[in-house]
C-alpha cells in the first residue's frame, strides 16, 4: 500500500468535534469527499485530522497534507485505519 506508512504516524488520537460529540453527522447523507473523522495522527511532528472519502458502503482515509505536485487526494496522504489503531493501543498502555 502506499501512503503513510506505520513507522511514519509518530502519534494518533481520538479528538472528536463538537457535533461528533452530540452523535450529529457532517452531511445528511453521511457521505462526502472530506469528511473529518474523530482521529488526529501526528506525522512529521505535526497533527493531523483524519478524514474520510465516502461515497459507497467503503471509505479511503486521509489527511490534509499538500505536498508539492499532489492533490488533495494524493496516494501518499492515505492512513490505514489499523495504523492509528495500533498507534493509539501502544500510547494507552
Amino acid at each position: 500500500m502506499t501512503g503513510i506508512k506505520r513507522e511514519e504516524i509518530q502519534d494518533a488520537k481520538v479528538k472528536e468535534l463538537w457535533w461528533q460529540k452530540r452523535g450529529l453527522m457532517f452531511t445528511s447523507t453521511g457521505y462526502g469527499d472530506a469528511i473529518p473523522t474523530r482521529y488526529m495522527v501526528k506525522v512529521t511532528n505535526r497533527w493531523y485530522r483524519v478524514y474520510c472519502c465516502i461515497h459507497s458502503n467503503s471509505g479511503t482515509l486521509y489527511i490534509k497534507k499538500f505536498p508539492k505536485g499532489e492533490g488533495r487526494f494524493g496516494l501518499n496522504n492515505v492512513v490505514d485505519d489499523n495504523d492509528i489503531m495500533d498507534v493509539i493501543a501502544e500510547n494507552s498502555i
